[in-house]
């Protein structure tokens, strides 16, 4: 999934410095919807399941993409690119917290590294993509965000090898700063 999200994201970069337009509009765009898609994700992974925000996020970055390239230049273009770019993002972020939930805590960290490390060189593939021109620029990152759909629907239930929370005493006292001496 990981391999998928960063060639998703490499060809985003591509594509901001590509595009007929304003090159300074699409970078400061691409910032704008990375902060709002990490906000955003952050909100809903507070309130629903982490798989549930992570399926949101990469049909939101498939649309937006296949859209994107329908659009004339102008702003609803600029308005689908900062989509595309806050899914990419919720993706990002919301795979961290699957990663975690799913991983006993021991191997999280190896696990997040070795995820990131296999997304990263994965994303050398991403010039050729964006190379190749349309359609290809526009088909391969919107398959990649449908197979991170289809992957996960397949996740398990997180939680299944964290420790378990032990229950220190039948009266647990909060206590507050005015308690405090």
């Amino acid at each position: 999934m990981m391999p998928a999200i960063q060639i998703q994201y490499y060809c985003m970069y591509f594509l901001a410095t590509s595009i007929e337009s304003n090159k300074f509009i699409n970078l400061s765009l691409t910032g704008t919807g990375e902060f709002l898609g990490c906000i955003i994700s952050t909100i809903l992974l507070s309130r629903m399941h982490d798989h549930h925000v992570f399926q949101i996020s990469a049909v939101l970055a498939a649309t937006s993409n296949l859209v994107f390239y329908t659009l004339p230049v102008g702003i609803s273009q600029y308005i689908c690119f900062t989509t595309f770019v806050m899914g990419l993002s919720g993706q990002f972020n919301s795979i961290l917290i699957l990663t975690e939930l799913r991983i006993p805590p021991e191997n999280s960290g190896a696990a997040i590294t070795i995820i990131t490390t296999i997304g990263t060189l994965s994303g050398s593939f991403s010039p050729y993509i964006v190379g190749s021109g349309y359609p290809v620029s526009m088909i391969v990152p919107s398959a990649l965000a449908v197979c991170n759909l289809i992957l996960a629907w397949r996740l398990g239930q997180p939680a299944d090898v964290l420790p378990k929370a032990v229950k220190i005493s039948q009266n647990v006292t909060l206590m507050k700063i005015e308690n405090v001496n």
